[in-house]
């Protein structure tokens, strides 16, 4: 039996750690997001989810992030250090390449264009 332990770095002074997840029961089908937020000590500030209804999973992979920096920005945290198991979110983050992809268009690009 193969065992891996799995552990959350803490972030640097100041920074606030969002982990973030999606799903869809099948792809496309029902589609729903989770997250939380924790200060660069791992302790826990917020909890957040929502349906985004009859989707697929890369949708609920994009709002959970959408959902997570918003409600970071709200609370006034700007530091924020994100981590998720979507390569393909992560991927259109990073390379701010989303002209061509219809979420880009939706979310992405609302914040990416502030600071």
């Amino acid at each position: 039996m193969f065992k891996k332990r799995v552990v959350w770095p803490k972030g640097h002074t100041g920074s606030i750690i969002l982990n973030v997840d999606g799903s869809a029961l099948t792809n496309p089908g029902a589609a729903r997001f989770g997250g939380l937020i924790r200060d660069h000590n791992g302790k826990f500030i917020k909890g957040y989810y929502g349906s985004i209804g009859y989707s697929n999973v890369l949708h609920a992979e994009i709002m959970t992030l959408f959902h997570g920096i918003q409600l970071c920005w709200e609370a006034g945290f700007k530091d924020i250090i994100s981590y998720s198991d979507s390569l393909q979110t992560i991927r259109l983050v990073q390379t701010a390449d989303v002209r061509y992809h219809h979420y880009g268009n939706e979310i992405i690009r609302q914040f990416l264009a502030k600071d």
